[in-house]
């Protein structure tokens, strides 16, 4: 199965949120693996350096907690699938949104279908998530 986590996914994962324990749960019920494959958006990236660093400037967290979530961040994303955001997509996912209702791209992990489910995931080079449940919460 290909699992695509949105930035949300990933926020919950590493600050404690309404959500985090679902998040959490949902990991330790499809660990990534062979059949489990993780995949996220390109934009997640730069989404995610963002709301770390919101936290820790709004003192949040603290510094050794920032640079530890940020390394941490970093690492995983070498292990994910990363979908990369083009005009096509861009515009398929307008129409899948059109199709089903779909809400934007920000919204509740798993609380109502949005345009990341509806981005074509191709999971056939995975890098694989082999420590997802190493990450820091």
């Amino acid at each position: 199965m290909v699992i695509f986590l949105d930035t949300s996914a990933w926020v919950k994962y590493f600050l404690n949120e309404e959500g985090t324990l679902r998040i959490q749960h949902f990991i330790l019920q499809y660990p990534p693996d062979e059949e489990n494959i993780f995949a996220t958006s390109a934009v997640t990236y730069a989404e995610m350096i963002a709301t770390l660093t919101r936290a820790y400037r709004g003192q949040r967290i603290s510094e050794e907690d920032f640079e530890a979530m940020i390394t941490t961040f970093q690492e995983q994303w070498e292990k994910v699938d990363v979908v990369e955001v083009n005009t096509d997509l861009i515009e398929r996912s307008g129409q899948l949104a059109r199709k089903h209702a779909l809400r934007g791209c920000e919204g509740e992990f798993g609380r109502s279908p949005n345009l990341s489910l509806a981005v074509p995931l191709n999971p056939s080079k995975p890098k694989g998530l082999d420590s997802m449940s190493n990450l820091r919460v």
